[in-house]
């Protein structure tokens, strides 16, 4: 009785097992002659792709101003030759990451990049039973970014990623974003900082490039940063009038101080070395922007606070000799209460003109030339 019921079992398991058609016969039917061919159906005419890029992993280059971005490129097309759904298959899509070669797929060439990496194990090749063909490939591409110099360090800094079907005008293919990416892709990411730069929006970009040949599609994804204030003020601009500061309150010393001289030296030097030390994390930047201005005022402010320390101390010390008489020690104290609060105000105005009209300090110094100053 056991037997037979065992019997019975196979029997029933084996005719439902015959009602669907596995993978391995699935692949062979569609990749042979009678069933498919190596281009899609009517490639001729025009058809399209879906473009869909998932970021994972974002690094700042700081020296070269480049990005390293990671992400998986997804692109999906459909392929009436390589329909199955009328042979009953036992799953609905199949894996032909094995047979690429043997199925066509769109050409991509990358744009405005120094280097392209594929990880290949990461790439996969789904085949649905409609037809529709699903590559994903994790790439890894290092991108330039460019930081307008008019707004740095308080401007944005945008990297862009291209790419461009140069083997189909767009009247055989057409590349587009999913429709939900530009949406969706947006929330679902997680990288909100990358380094010391904020992650304000992404932009998913298609335009058309115009060549001898015909006009192609591209697909440009556009990062906009913004970099941080807070590290910037408390890093960069705090350190620095720190240094102005006592070099300013060395002026209350008196002409004949020598410490005072130690003080203005020192906070000199200190400048020279804390804009040697920040310029690594800074990025390389076309013209003169508001960072060079704070560091050109600085050193001239510390610098002129030296040079009227040798203005009033030989002013003090003739009034020190017997042969003149001692307005001239009157006359440099006088000079330092003078130049105590000038600085003062020279500084509080530079400052105020700096944070607010910044922009426009450095757009005028970007437009001068040196024929427009008559030098030569």
């Amino acid at each position: 009785m056991a037997v037979t019921a065992l019997l019975l079992t196979t029997i029933f398991l084996g005719v439902f097992a015959d009602d669907c058609t596995r993978d391995a016969e699935v692949i062979r039917q569609i990749l042979t002659s009678d069933q498919g061919v190596m281009q899609p159906v009517n490639v001729d005419s025009n058809f399209t792709v879906d473009v869909d890029a998932e970021v994972l992993a974002m690094a700042v280059v700081a020296q070269t101003n480049t990005m390293d971005v990671d992400i998986i490129l997804t692109r999906t097309w459909k392929d009436p030759s390589l329909y199955f759904a009328h042979l009953k298959p036992c799953h609905p899509s199949i894996d032909l990451l094995s047979h690429r070669s043997k199925i066509w797929m769109p050409k991509f060439s990358v744009q405005n990049t120094d280097s392209h990496l594929i990880r290949k194990h990461s790439t996969t090749l789904q085949v649905s039973k409609d037809g529709t063909v699903m590559h994903s490939t994790w790439v890894r591409e290092n991108i330039h970014c460019h930081t307008n110099a008019l707004d740095y360090p308080f401007g944005n800094t945008t990297c862009r990623m291209s790419w461009r079907n140069e083997h189909d005008s767009r009247e055989r293919l057409q590349l587009k974003w999913k429709t939900e990416n530009a949406t969706s892709r947006e929330r679902e990411s997680n990288i909100k900082e990358v380094g010391d730069l904020i992650l304000q929006n992404t932009s998913f970009i298609r335009s058309e490039v115009l060549r001898v040949n015909g006009v192609f599609d591209e697909l440009t994804i556009v990062f906009d940063f913004q970099r941080a204030h807070h590290k910037v003020f408390f890093l960069f601009f705090l350190p620095s009038t720190l240094f102005m500061v006592v070099s300013w309150l060395s002026l209350i010393l008196g002409p004949m101080a020598i410490t005072r001289s130690i003080l203005i030296v020192g906070s000199l030097m200190l400048l020279l070395m804390h804009y040697f030390t920040n310029m690594a994390s800074l990025p390389a930047t076309t013209g003169i922007t508001a960072i060079d201005v704070w560091k050109i005022f600085s050193l001239l402010f510390v610098i002129g606070i030296l040079l009227e320390l040798v203005l009033v101390t030989c002013m003090a010390s003739m009034g020190r000799s017997t042969r003149t008489c001692g307005c001239c020690r009157y006359s440099a104290l006088f000079v330092d209460f003078v130049s105590f609060w000038t600085s003062l105000g020279i500084f509080v105005l530079f400052a105020f003109i700096f944070f607010t009209k910044g922009s426009v300090i450095v757009k005028w110094l970007n437009e001068k030339t040196l024929s427009d100053l008559n030098v030569f």
